[in-house]
Formats: C-alpha cells, sequence, structure tokens
C-alpha cells in the first residue's frame, strides 16, 4: 500500500510530494485502484508514548512480565495485522496517529481493568504523580 499525504484546497488534492504522487499515478496508469482519503491527525505524540509505557510498566510489575513482554503482547492483540501470504504480525505502534494510539491505550486500560483487575490511572488524576513516584520512585 502507498500512502500520500496531500492537501485539499478548493476541492482539489494538492500533494506534499508532487513527484513521488506523479510516478504512483503513472504506475497504476489503467488500473482500478481504491483511494482512501482521511484526516491526517498527526502521529501519535510524545506525551501519549510516555502514559502508555507508563501504563505498559505498571502491567508489566503486576503481572511479573517484562514490560518489552507485555508492549509485544499488547501489539499482537490488539494490532495483529496480516502479510498478504496470510501470515500474522504484531503492528507498530509507530505508525498509529494520535486518535489511533488513544484508541489504543483506552483498550489497553479497558483490558487490564476486566481482564487482569489492574486500574490504571487517569494522566489528569491527581494521584498519578503519588502513583509514578511510589511505583517507579519518580
Amino acid at each position: 500500500m502507498t500512502v500520500h499525504k496531500a492537501t485539499i484546497v478548493e476541492g482539489r488534492v494538492v500533494p506534499h510530494n508532487p513527484i513521488l504522487w506523479g510516478q504512483d499515478l503513472h504506475k497504476y496508469q489503467g488500473k482500478k485502484i481504491r483511494l482512501e482519503i482521511k484526516a491526517d491527525n498527526g502521529t501519535r505524540t510524545l506525551t501519549q508514548n510516555r502514559l502508555y509505557w507508563v501504563y505498559i510498566h505498571a502491567i508489566a510489575a503486576d503481572t511479573g512480565d517484562t514490560p518489552d513482554a507485555i508492549h509485544e503482547a499488547f501489539k499482537l492483540k490488539f494490532l495483529r495485522r496480516f502479510t498478504s501470504e496470510g501470515f500474522e504480525y504484531a503492528g507498530s505502534t509507530t505508525g498509529l496517529d494520535t486518535a489511533e494510539f488513544t484508541k489504543y491505550i483506552d483498550t489497553i486500560k479497558a483490558f487490564a481493568r476486566d481482564e487482569l483487575g489492574i486500574i490504571l490511572p487517569e494522566p489528569n488524576d491527581e494521584n498519578m504523580l503519588a502513583y509514578l513516584a511510589s511505583t517507579y520512585g519518580i
């Protein structure tokens, strides 16, 4: 799959990289294609990523697994992808936009609560700093 970023200006698509856009249009000349348009919410933020790793470390501490093992398990469970040959693999969190990453974090929080009995603090919870201090010495 090829992904291009563009801006819609007065009803026209203005590609951010017109040379690559033109090359891809030429490559698919005469072929049927599927064109998907969605808002570019930008990739996950540093703040989101920090919160994610706080949650991963908290779950690892409660389950006895390593943070990396938890990270990989959640990617496989919630970001499962398949190759064109049908092989399964864990998707990456790095390509998720802010909305997708928020949904991923919310899914992990719900799983931790419902399946593991782990209540993760809200990022704006006044007890978050106390939680971080007691759990990680921060």
